[in-house]
């Protein structure tokens, strides 16, 4: 073997041990990013449901607080129409009263 051939074999061998650790490398370099994006997008997951079952829980909350307070405005509207009734009621009959007294 001649000295380039010794130098050739030297370098080659090196750089094919490099290629070879670099591809192991990147190999696990792969499968690390791959399971820390898996982990992240379960913990995303797991947040963004959490925080959608929030908002749902807020917002049944106010409607349900919504329909209590115009369930008693229904109520209150029931009860002012029924005293205005009344006092329609009461002022026919002073009316007519009033009207037969007159001509009686």
């Amino acid at each position: 073997m001649s000295a380039w051939e010794t130098i050739l074999l030297a370098i080659g061998g090196n750089a094919a041990l490099l290629a070879v650790l670099g591809l192991i490398g990147k190999s696990f370099l792969d499968k690390l990013i791959q399971r820390d994006t898996h982990r992240f997008e379960a913990d995303l997951k797991a947040k963004s449901d959490a925080a959608i079952e929030h908002l749902r829980n807020a917002l049944q909350l106010q409607a349900t607080e919504h329909q209590i307070r115009f369930s008693r405005l229904h109520e209150k509207r029931a009860d002012v129409i029924a005293e205005l009734n009344g006092y329609l009621v009461e002022a026919l009959w002073k009316s007519y009263c009033q009207v037969w007294c007159m001509t009686g």
